[in-house]
Formats: structure tokens, sequence, C-alpha cells
């Protein structure tokens, strides 16, 4: 033990004033190892990211197999996960880290076996070899010049300490939970594909973000590039690259280019560019470029290019199949009809439950032309127009009269 704390305490002497300079902890490393010795492991690190290791070779168990496999870490935290394979710890004095063996830890290892110090016997035949003149073969150095005393300076080979390159996904910062800004810029993000926005996201006049996974509140537009999943909040519009899946509210327009599931409503304007399940509200326009499993209600019009529940409209609803219903106070478009439509002017192909208003055109719907003629109208046309529930009968009738009065005579219609 007294030769421990002694040849500690040179070392610690002797790093002090050879280097003042702080070794960088922060610095990203990438290794990867599966059951290398620890000495291979120290010796790759040290090359690669110029990190100086200090230790005895007779203390450090340089054996220990370790297994390893980070890309663009810390090197602490790397330095971190080696070393807790082993009973080895370690400390950063100026620019060197400081190795040594801690005897309690071996018994903290779990799954691992502790591995005994080499022991004097071992250590004087070390100290014996080391002595002795060594031949470094030829493919791995190079002579440069002879030293006075008989030493060789010599360069070793960089290929006998090439690592092959193993590319695994960058080290990640953890989000925050909550971002609030004043406006957020308009960035790349095709090319920031690991960036990790926060939770709950606001921003004073409004930004453009990557997606949403949270919460987005923006007082003025907000601009998604990917897609959304959450709740977003905006005070004059919200528009979405992709699909949405939760809930869009603007004081003027709500724009989704893929799939909506969920809630729109705003003041103005809703658009989901593919399907739509839920349902859309606005004082103005619903669309639904696909069809829409939903229901739509609108000020003005909505608008569903495929099939639709229900459609409540001020003017128009025009849609494909329509499961339940259509209402408006002017006019109502649909193909398979299986509820009613209720308006002034209804179209549709079948309405199951009837069509009810003034005019009714259903292509397969009760549709009738009669001719007749009576004492009272010689000649009369009937129309009956809408479904066996509910139609419309328009009739035009005429006569005609021969009169004489006073010095005129003629027919009378």
């Amino acid at each position: 033990m007294k030769r421990s704390r002694l040849f500690y305490i040179l070392i610690l002497i002797f790093i002090g004033s050879f280097s003042a300079k702080s070794q960088d902890m922060e610095q990203l490393v990438s290794i990867s190892c599966h059951q290398l010795p620890l000495g291979e492991v120290l010796t790759d690190i040290s090359v690669r990211y110029d990190v100086h290791f200090t230790y005895s070779r007779d203390f450090i168990p340089l054996d220990h197999l370790v297994s390893l496999d980070v890309s663009d870490y810390p090197l602490y935290q790397v330095l971190n996960m080696v070393f807790a394979q082993t009973p080895v710890v370690y400390k950063s004095i100026g620019g060197n880290i400081v190795l040594r063996v801690d005897e309690t830890k071996g018994g903290q290892l779990s799954q691992l076996e502790k591995l005994p110090l080499p022991d004097e016997l071992r250590r004087k035949q070390r100290l014996k070899e080391y002595k002795e003149p060594q031949k470094l073969p030829n493919r791995n150095t190079q002579v440069i010049e002879q030293a006075a005393g008989g030493d060789r300076i010599v360069e070793f080979d960089p290929s006998r300490f090439s690592i092959p390159e193993i590319k695994h996904e960058p080290y990640q910062e953890e989000a925050p939970i909550v971002q609030v800004s004043l406006y957020s810029m308009k960035r790349d993000w095709d090319q920031l594909e690991n960036y990790q926005e926060a939770k709950v996201l606001i921003d004073v006049l409004g930004g453009n973000h990557k997606k949403i996974d949270g919460l987005n509140i923006g007082g003025g537009f907000n601009n998604i590039h990917h897609s959304v999943r959450g709740v977003q909040i905006a005070g004059l519009g919200n528009n979405v690259n992709e699909g949405v899946k939760g809930v869009q509210a603007a004081g003027l327009f709500n724009k989704a280019n893929g799939k909506v599931t969920g809630l729109q409503t705003a003041g103005l304007y809703n658009k989901a560019g593919d399907d739509l399940f839920g349902m859309q509200i606005t004082g103005g326009v619903n669309i639904a470029n696909n069809k829409a499993e939903a229901l739509q209600v609108a000020g003005l019009v909505n608008y569903a290019g495929g099939q639709t529940k229900s459609q409540i409209a001020g003017l128009a609803n025009i849609a494909g199949d329509v499961d339940w219903s259509q209402t408006s106070s002017l006019f109502n478009k649909g193909k398979t009809v299986k509820g009613f439509q209720l308006g002034l002017i209804n179209v549709a192909d079948t309405a199951v439950l009837g069509s009810y208003g003034l005019l009714n055109f259903i292509r397969r719907g009760y549709n009738r032309v009669e001719l007749s003629g009576n004492e009272a109208l010689y000649a009369n046309l009937g129309l009956k127009l809408g479904t066996r529930q509910f139609y419309n009968i328009f009739h035009f009738g005429a006569r005609w009269d021969n009169f004489t009065t006073g010095d005129q005579q003629g027919t009378f219609m």
C-alpha cells in the first residue's frame, strides 16, 4: 500500500509540472467494441481523440474485457460506461486522466468477476521484460533517427490503429418541456432530422416548427413543416404540410394537406387535404378533399369529395354518398343519401328517407309527367318531382272559349 500511495503522489507531481491544460471532458466520442481488453480500448480513445491517460500497468487490469457501442457521446459519459464494467475509477487532473483501482468497487460489479490485481512476481517479471530491448516490426515502425545513448525514435504506422467507421444515431440533448418565444424563425427542417422540440410551444406572434407532439399556441400564424399530434391554437391561422391528429382552432383558417382526425374549428375556413374523421365547424367554408367520416357545420358551404356523415350549412352542401343528412337553406347535392335532404333545392341519385324542399331532383326518386283534360281545363300538364315520402306537384292547365261582347267576338284562353 505504501508503494501504491507513493506512486500516485509521484504521478500527481509529474502531471502538475508537465501540463496545466485541462482535458476537454465534453468533447464528443464514438466507440464500438465487443469483449475487447481495456488496454486496447484506452489506446483507441487516446489515439483518436488526443486523450492522455496516466496509470500503472502493474495495478490497472488492462486485460479486463469491455463491451460498448455509442456514437457522439461526451467523453465523460463514455468513460463512465467503460469503467462501470471494471474495478477502475478515474479523475481528470490537468491535461491527464489518472486511473486507479477501487477495491470496494469490485464487489459492486454485477455479472462481472472481480479481477485480482497482479501479484508481486508478475510485476517483477513485467519490469524485467521492459528492460530488455524489444524489436518493433518493420511493417509497423520506421526509424527516424538514432539518439544518444542508443535510444531509437520511431513512428508507428497509422494503419495499425485504424478503426472502421461505424454510423450511429448522433447524441441528442433532451428536449425541454415548455418553449416560449416571440416568433420562431423558419428552418430547413429536412436537414434537422434528429432535432427535437418541446412538448409545449408558445409563440407570441406565431412561428415555424418541425412537428407538434403536444401543444402549440401562436398569436398569429402557425406553420408546421410535418404533422400535428395534439392541440394547435392560433389567433389567425394554422397551416400543416402533412396530417393532423387532434384539435386545430384558429380565428380565421385551418389548413392541413394530409388526413385530419379530430376537430377543426375556425372563423372562416377549414380544409382537410385528405380524409376527414371527426368534425369541422366554421362560419364560412368547410372542405374535405376526400371522404369525410365526420359532421360538417358551416355558415356558408360544406364540401366533401367523397362519402360524408352529415352536413349542415347556411347556403349549400355538396358531397358524395351521405350516411345521415344534408340540411341547408338553399341547395343540397349528394349521390346516395341514406338519410334525408332538407333545403330549397335538393339533388341526389337516391334519398332513402326523402328530400324535402321546393325543387327535388332525385334521379331514382318519384318522377312523373301527367297529361289530362276536363271540362274546367281542356289541357292539363302535371309534374311530380321528389320521393314517395314527399314530392312536389307542378300543375299547368289551359282552356279556351268563344265569346261575343257587343260588336266584338273571339276566343278566350
